[in-house]
């Protein structure tokens, strides 16, 4: 199924946009019935072996999926006690939310479908394990009002494998392999990186680049195996032989393997849009995409597909199937940021061949907006040239270094920098604090207004630093002592939220 012109597009693609490796997955239904599955490697797992079906990848969010199918088999199995309008604290006793709203009414559809308000905190909420989670999560300040808009939540899906976990009285990542690894066949699929064995593909990030300069690949340590946190949102790590049995397993809602009623409910019901994922679609032949149960619903030149990426440091992937066509693919690369892009303009010429739709040069497009990117991280676009109040501030920074808090959160202002010396930015790796160690870096805007970015250094790797997520931020005084940062712009908080005063977070000396 993969044609001499697609191996062709995938090779020249590779090298062009420096992505190591990547494995890729196809099914397809012929008319007789018959299943085609074609598994097969790209390029490098790491600086010596080379990718092949086998090859282990984290798959990150398309972990969701089976998150979401694991809620819908308690619901089942629970003789009507359950179901997607149950609340949340009446499965999690100790579940609250700062919102009071939602932390009363939010519910196991409200979480499947990112309609919380809860903001994301990626890059600064870290935790053990899932227990310790409710905890984090009551101390935090929504980002949008509850139903109100669509926000997606890694968090949220952690709350639901905590939730399949207390509910069925075992380990979430022993209910998936029990109830649908092992069912399935998948046999090489696992949460636990210990036990991977040998053919994993090692994580590599583009770090220095800028609109001027090209940067260079780094490997990132594969940080999946430090806690139990984040299973039920990220946490599986597949290959491409057993991403070809899922994608079976989606076209046919189940099949032999899980034939029960409920199941084939489930997949139906996960197509059913609940929440608006792009109010504008990318581009004039995409449509918006809806968002049903961890899985996007959208149409590409007037083919419906059914989708979801996944990204965590150094890996990202692709899970896409189109019903009308019986065929699906998924795709993983150990390359970010531009990994997605990567697969995307491999997804979109299978899509193109599959269903006869005309060619578009995705490279073209892709290469464009990765140049928009980086120059839209550039100082010269951080600090237009504006009047900048240079009168002195009443902080030292010595007082502005310290470590702030805020509920299960914590931050660290490490150094104030003049506003000559603030740093290229660029983008940093998914849940750094899992992943390395995180402090701020401030530069004086005007009067008790920073502007902050991160600086992050990667485990294994002393000697790099990255920095990245622009933020403003509001220093509280009280005569010369700081007493506290309102920061604003980190979180996803939507864009109707403006105001340079209003933060999305505070955190307290």
């Amino acid at each position: 199924m993969i044609s001499s012109s697609l191996k062709q597009l995938i090779e020249k693609t590779l090298k062009e946009w420096e992505v190591p490796g990547i494995a890729i997955a196809l099914v397809e239904k012929d008319e007789s019935g018959q299943w085609g599955v074609t598994t097969e490697g790209f390029g490098m797992r790491d600086s010596k072996q080379a990718v092949d079906e086998k090859t282990l990848f984290a798959v990150a969010s398309n972990s969701k999926l089976f998150t979401a199918l694991s809620v819908s088999m308690i619901i089942a199995r629970s003789e009507g006690k359950i179901k997607y309008t149950t609340k949340i604290k009446d499965l999690l006793p100790e579940f609250s939310m700062k919102d009071k709203l939602a932390s009363e009414r939010c519910t196991l559809e409200d979480l499947l479908c990112h309609r919380s308000g809860l903001g994301r905190f990626n890059d600064l909420l870290a935790y053990e394990k899932l227990d310790d989670l409710p905890g984090c999560i009551s101390a935090l300040d929504s980002a949008a009002d509850f139903r109100d808009v669509y926000l997606y939540n890694n968090w949220a899906y952690d709350l639901l494998a905590l939730i399949v976990q207390r509910v069925s009285g075992i380990e979430y990542h022993l209910f998936v392999q029990r109830n649908i690894l092992d069912p399935l066949g998948m046999a090489y699929t696992t949460f636990e990186l210990d036990k991977a064995g040998g053919n994993v593909a090692t994580g590599h990030w583009r770090h220095g680049e800028t609109a001027d300069g090209a940067g260079k690949n780094i490997e990132l340590a594969n940080g999946l195996n430090m806690g139990r946190g984040l299973r039920g949102a990220g946490g599986m790590m597949s290959n491409a032989k057993d991403m070809a049995i899922w994608l079976r397993t989606l076209l046919e809602q189940g099949g032999a393997n899980l034939p029960d009623d409920s199941v084939k409910q489930f997949f139906k019901d996960s197509i059913r849009g609940r929440t608006i994922v792009d109010v504008v679609a990318e581009t004039s032949d995409l449509t918006p995409k809806l968002y049903g149960l961890a899985r996007r619903i959208g149409s590409y030149q007037g083919v419906q597909f059914i989708e979801h990426g996944g990204a965590v440091s150094g890996h990202m992937s692709q899970v896409c199937v189109i019903p009308d066509h019986n065929f699906g693919v998924a795709l993983m690369t150990n390359s970010s940021p531009w990994g997605d892009l990567v697969y995307n303009i491999i997804k979109w010429r299978l899509f193109e061949e599959k269903c006869g739709l005309k060619r578009v040069d995705w490279n073209a497009r892709y290469t464009a907006r990765r140049q928009r990117e980086l120059q839209a991280a550039s100082p010269e676009y951080i600090f237009p040239a504006v009047p900048v109040d240079t009168t002195p501030v009443p902080i030292s920074d010595a007082e502005l270094c310290s470590t702030y808090t805020s509920g299960g959160l914590s931050l660290t202002v490490s150094k104030v920098v003049p506003r000559s010396d603030f740093p290229q930015l660029e983008a940093l790796p998914h849940f750094p604090m899992m992943w390395g160690r995180v402090s701020v870096i401030l530069a004086h805007r005007s009067g008790r207004v920073y502007d902050g970015c991160l600086e992050y250094t990667p485990l294994g790797q002393e000697g790099v630093k990255m920095h990245g997520k622009k933020m403003v931020v509001e220093v509280e005084v009280e005569g010369d002592t700081v007493r506290g940062l309102g920061i604003k712009g980190m979180i996803g908080a939507p864009v109707t939220r403006t105001g340079e005063a209003q933060a999305d977070i505070y955190f307290a000396k």
